[in-house]
C-alpha cells in the first residue's frame, strides 16, 4: 500500500513538473507518505550524486544532516501556504505537492553540467525557475489560486526556494578518493563548523 501511495506521488509529482493535469486527490498525503516520498528523493539523490561521480569516492555523512535541514524547510512553508487558505488541514497535501517533483528536478540535474558547460548560468537559471513555477503549481493544484492568499503563498514559495539556495551548503553525497596516508583537508573545516 505504501509503494502504491509512492507510485501515485511520483506520477502526481512527474505530471506537476512537465505542467500535465494533475489534481490535489492525485496525491496521498498521509505522514507515512510524506516519510516514504523523502525517503525516496534520498535514495535517488544519492544515487544521483554517485552517478555524477562515477561511483567513486566515499559517502558523506555531513550530506545527510544537509539533506534532512531542508525538510523543515519545506513543513514550515507548507504550514504558512495552508495558514494563508485557512486550511490547515491541507499542510501535508502541500508539502507532498511541494515534495513530489523533486525527482524530476534531480534527473535534470544529471543533464545540467552538459547544459550549463553549452549555456552558462543560463541554464542554473532555468532550472530554478522551473523549480520555482512548478512550486507554484503545487499551491494552486492544492490549495486554489484565491487572492490574496495566493500571492501570499506565491512569497512563502519565493522564499523556500530562494533559503534552499542560498542558505543550505552546497554539498554532495559522495567525498573524493583519498590516498591512504593523506591527511583530510576537510577535518578542521567540519569540526569549525560544528
Amino acid at each position: 500500500m505504501i509503494v502504491g501511495s509512492l507510485l501515485k506521488n511520483l506520477l502526481a509529482g512527474v505530471r506537476l513538473a512537465l505542467f500535465l493535469p494533475v489534481r490535489a486527490f492525485d496525491y496521498r498525503a498521509s505522514p507515512a507518505d510524506f516519510a516514504t516520498l523523502l525517503a525516496f528523493n534520498f535514495a535517488l539523490w544519492v544515487l544521483a550524486a554517485a552517478l555524477r561521480a562515477g561511483f567513486a569516492g566515499d559517502f558523506d555523512p555531513f550530506a545527510v544532516a544537509i539533506y534532512l535541514g531542508a525538510v523543515p524547510l519545506v513543513l514550515a512553508a507548507a504550514a504558512l501556504v495552508a495558514a494563508a487558505y485557512r486550511a490547515p488541514g491541507s499542510m501535508l497535501l502541500v508539502a507532498t505537492a511541494l515534495t513530489a517533483s523533486d525527482p524530476v528536478f534531480e534527473l535534470a540535474g544529471l543533464v545540467l553540467p552538459g547544459l550549463a558547460a553549452a549555456l552558462g548560468p543560463a541554464a542554473v537559471i532555468a532550472l530554478l525557475a522551473w523549480i520555482w513555477l512548478a512550486a507554484l503549481r503545487a499551491v494552486a493544484v492544492c490549495a486554489g489560486t484565491r487572492r490574496p492568499p495566493f500571492l501570499k503563498s506565491a512569497l512563502v514559495v519565493t522564499a523556500m526556494i530562494a533559503g534552499g539556495y542560498f542558505a543550505f551548503p552546497r554539498t554532495d553525497v559522495g567525498l573524493a578518493p583519498q590516498a591512504e596516508d593523506a591527511p583530510d583537508p576537510l577535518a578542521e573545516e567540519r569540526l569549525f563548523h560544528l
